[in-house]
């Protein structure tokens, strides 16, 4: 396997030049390519077309387990890179510095090239808070929230998975499919929109209340409206079969680690790319170097990364306190 290298020139202006637009584009940044973060690197995998390999025939479910079996597994993770990024005509260069432990947060500082830091965010399943420095202003709300103002079907689980190149919201093989394409093995599977799900289901119970109330006085008027609304509901149904994300994932057979990612939401055609390559071995487990990701929702956006410094199962310090001159913006 050969994996491409591309430098990362330090831009003509630094981000920093540009203070009032860092809070829009940091946040797009963090939440979109993650729910979009995240921060993965202008190298993608290649495979050498001369050297065409046999790859052998495998059941989803067997290749699941190879893949769980090689997933990078950590209770503290410790990520230094330099990132290079492209949110609709604005092009970036920047330093970030990624602390996580495991299923609980994930720390994250922005620095200029020059290390001069710009602004720190701190996500927990439940919140995310963000402090920007240059502007004395932080931010602190709700995931799903988020989710729904940016209209990304985003988690702490999936933003974690996506950072380190881990399956993502999968519980089981039971209902994967499997093919090859291009020298991967190709695993795919649907989910549905969680949040509108959620919210569909308060309005539908909110409804059925309010029917209750009601019952008791029903007129001629009232029993054919509620014939139509029961033929609304059924049309609704109809409508939720096109409301599923596509998940997908290739998988190098030599080494059973995750070289793409890609997430389409069937409904707003919005979808996220992410490409991980340069895998090294570090205590015993293979870590991508390089990764890059590229978003189409309300904008495009590319992400790029290359890890300078990774430490593995090294207890991080993880300071997020917000000076009393802070404004809160929300």
């Amino acid at each position: 396997m050969t994996f491409c290298k591309n430098k990362i020139h330090p831009p003509e202006k630094s981000f920093f030049l540009f203070p009032q637009g860092l809070f829009s584009n940091l946040l797009l940044t963090l939440l979109i390519f993650p729910v979009f973060l995240f921060l993965l690197s202008g190298c993608f995998v290649k495979k050498e077309l001369a050297k065409k390999k046999i790859i052998p025939d495998k059941s989803p479910e067997v290749v699941f387990q190879e893949l769980q079996k090689n997933e990078l597994k950590f209770d503290w993770l410790g990520l230094k890179g330099d990132v290079k990024s492209m949110i609709g005509n604005n092009s970036n260069s920047f330093k970030v510095n990624i602390r996580i432990r495991k299923d609980s947060l994930i720390w994250i500082s922005i620095s200029s090239i020059v290390g001069v830091e710009g602004a720190r965010v701190e996500i927990t399943p439940d919140t995310i808070r963000l402090m920007d420095k240059i502007n004395s202003v932080y931010y602190i709300s709700d995931i799903d929230s988020l989710s729904e103002k940016f209209d990304v079907d985003a988690d702490f689980e999936t933003l974690q998975s996506l950072i380190v190149g881990n399956s993502i919201n999968l519980k089981d093989s039971g209902n994967l499919k499997i093919s090859v394409q291009k020298g991967d093995y190709l695993l795919s599977t649907f989910k549905k929109r969680i949040l509108k799900k959620l919210i569909r289901k308060n309005e539908k119970l909110e409804k059925k209340n309010e029917k209750l109330d009601k019952k008791s006085a029903l007129t001629d008027v009232e029993r054919k409206s509620e014939k139509y609304e029961r033929k609304y509901e059924k049309i609704e149904k109809e409508e939720e079969k096109y409301d599923m994300i596509l998940q997908s994932m290739w998988v190098d057979p030599d080494i059973f680690k995750i070289t793409k990612i890609a997430i389409n939401d069937l409904k707003t055609n919005h979808s996220l790319i992410a490409e991980y390559s340069n895998f090294f071995e570090q205590e015993g487990q293979r870590i991508s170097h390089q990764a890059r990701f590229h978003s189409e929702s309300k904008r495009v956006m590319e992400i790029s990364v290359e890890y300078t410094k990774i430490s593995l199962n090294v207890p991080q310090t993880v300071p997020f306190n917000i000076p009393e001159k802070y404004e809160r913006k929300y």
